[in-house]
């Protein structure tokens, strides 16, 4: 143990154990001359025997640093000097290979940290494995907007539920203009029913979330607000809990805060008010339908199939909903739900682009790999003079191994440090590159993970390519190396690495060959998209949508309308104007009378 100790401290002090030795070594020189001269012999003449009496120096320098520190790190680092100077003198190969290992890790790197981060990273609620989303049919077919649910099976399933421990619904958020604190702002307001919050178990920053109690008939509005505008509008004040705001010309109560990684349903989403889920049977006999994305915590020991059923059950036990479920689903047939993981219902419209991403990256990796590997053997042909000459003056292949790995492991130390360099400048990009609808896009992270990954790739990279040519090499080519034969093509082409080489460069073609079909399709896919035949012409034609304040009258929005018809149509570059107005929903009495 005590020799062991003294050797790891030894790597730290190689400079001052030199010193140790070298004034060593002169001391017992000069103790064997003294010895000598004290016996009669002349200095130069007891200098010589002094020399002749120790040995040889070099050796026992060498026995001495052997004894103290552990051989096969100094092998290293010589190995690693060595490395080094072959670098500095090919710098063209030395850019070529560390540039495409950059490019390479750099991209899969992206792409993983993106498909994991999408794909495979939990969700930031609490125990998100128990979190289900849902969905309603009638007849077997989906609602015109899939993942929805009805009031009427919501609320049968709220009032009594066995396998989920509580439910929660949201709508689509709509635009809604903040009037007070300085200019007025138009951002997206999220209308969610009051156990939403409870169902993702999620803590607000300041103040509280919606309870049952902000449900209750007149009970005034209020509004959480999320942290990017509570931060950029109110200059994250602490005292913004039970302010008053006005949103859309109406005031709201803010009753908390939450925190910067809550985005729900999506980044969009700047707030969240309540919303009540009213009963199918009006008191005047109609029937009042509502559709509206749902969330279940499941709870323990309970699956998603066990829940679907027991929501299947309750949905056949609700209201009927007569002829509107005709308008929505298309049938009115026996209901039934469907409960998936939350996780994948997010990801289920972006999981197969990002599996497709990712094999192709996959392949492109291969190929730089494969183009690495051959630029090693072609190295090893230039090089095949140096070989032989280490391996005549008993190099073994072990050795030779080595030295290849260590050549390759510098470039991908070098090559891993300027991918995860690009990895981080192609992670800032994606924001702004994905569209604000790509779900998850705030658990895409550059995390220890990702860098893991980074590090094994470069670490089969560097293996590939040492360990390749290292043994190409055999011990019947020492005489080909020093001959002139052998940097003729007929010598080289009857190597070993000239058949590797062979190989790789065949599955290189190859795999471009599937990654230009692979883009050639894409691209003939993308341009079917843009030519399909909508029903109209686009060429030159502006859409746009006008949301107005739930309060205004239609003889309000008709002279809105008609005035920016009229200013719309005297711009010179404007041939014609037409409006329209979407349907929100209606209302079907049992009489069969319809209204909007």
């Amino acid at each position: 143990m005590r020799r062991f100790v003294q050797r790891v401290l030894g790597l730290f002090r190689h400079g001052r154990a030199e010193r140790e030795l070298a004034r060593e070594v002169d001391s017992h020189l000069a103790l064997l001359e003294e010895e000598h001269v004290r016996r009669g012999a002349m200095p130069d003449h007891a200098r010589a025997a002094a020399r002749r009496a120790m040995g040889s120096v070099a050796l026992a320098n060498d026995l001495h640093r052997d004894a103290r520190s552990f051989v096969w790190i100094d092998d290293m680092r010589q190995d690693l000097r060595f490395a080094a100077r072959l670098l500095v003198r090919s710098p063209g190969f030395a850019a070529v290979v560390i540039l495409t290992m950059a490019l390479s890790i750099g991209a899969t790197t992206t792409l993983f940290s993106l498909a994991y981060g999408v794909l495979m990273r939990p969700l930031v609620w609490s125990e998100p494995d128990r979190l289900v989303r849902l969905q309603e049919t009638r007849g077997g077919q989906v609602s015109r907007v899939p993942w929805t649910v009805s009031n009427a099976m919501y609320l049968a399933w709220r009032d009594q539920p066995a396998t989920i421990e509580d439910i929660g619904g949201w709508f689509r958020g709509r635009p809604m203009t903040l009037t007070s604190e300085g200019e007025p702002e138009r951002f997206l307001v999220g209308a969610v029913t009051t156990s939403l919050m409870h169902v993702l178990r999620a803590s607000p920053l300041l103040g509280r979330t919606l309870r049952d109690s902000d449900d209750r008939q007149g009970a005034p509005n209020v509004v959480v607000l999320g942290f990017d505008l509570w931060r950029r509008r109110f200059g994250s004040r602490n005292d913004i809990v039970g302010q008053i705001v006005r949103l859309d010309g109406q005031p709201y109560t803010v009753i908390g805060v939450m925190p910067e990684d809550f985005a729900f349903p999506d980044r969009e989403t700047q707030a969240w008010t309540r919303q009540t889920v009213v009963p199918v049977n009006r008191p005047d006999g109609s029937i009042s339908l509502m559709m509206f994305s749902a969330i279940a915590r499941l709870r323990q020991g309970v699956t998603p199939q066990q829940a679907g059923a027991e929501a299947t059950a309750r949905a056949q036990s609700a209201p009927d909903l007569k002829q509107t479920a005709i308008a929505l689903f298309g049938s009115n047939g026996p209901a039934g739900v469907t409960a998936l993981p939350a996780r994948d219902v997010i990801t289920r419209e972006v999981r197969p682009a990002l599996l497709i991403l990712l094999a192709a990256v996959a392949l492109l990796f291969l190929t730089s790999t494969a183009s690495l590997v051959v630029l090693q053997l072609s190295r090893v042909a230039r090089r095949a003079r140096e070989i032989a000459i280490r391996t005549a003056i008993g190099a073994g292949r072990g050795r030779l191994v080595r030295q290849w790995i260590v050549e390759s492991a510098l470039l991908g130390i070098i090559g891993a440090g300027s991918g995860l360099l690009m990895a981080v400048l192609l992670h800032r990009g994606l924001p702004a590159v994905l569209p604000a609808s790509f779900p998850r896009v705030d658990d895409v992270r550059l995390d220890w993970r990702v860098a893991a990954f980074a590090c094994a790739v470069a670490a089969a990279v560097s293996l590939a390519c040492g360990m390749v040519p290292a043994f190409r090499g055999r011990r019947d080519q020492i005489t080909d190396g020093f001959g002139e034969g052998a940097a003729s093509t007929r010598a080289v082409t009857r190597t070993t690495a000239a058949r590797v080489r062979t190989v790789f460069m065949a599955g290189q073609v190859a795999i471009a060959c599937v990654l230009l079909v692979g883009a050639s399709l894409l691209a003939r896919s993308f341009t079917a998209l843009i030519d399909v035949d909508r029903g109209f012409d686009p060429r030159g034609l502006l859409t746009m949508r006008l949301p107005q304040p739930p309060k205004t009258t239609f003889a309000q929005r008709m002279v809105l309308i008609d005035r920016l018809r009229e200013r719309l149509a005297a711009l010179p570059a404007v041939t014609d104007v037409a409006t329209a107005r979407a349907a929100a929903g209606c209302s079907l009495s049992r009489t069969g009378r319809a209204s909007a």
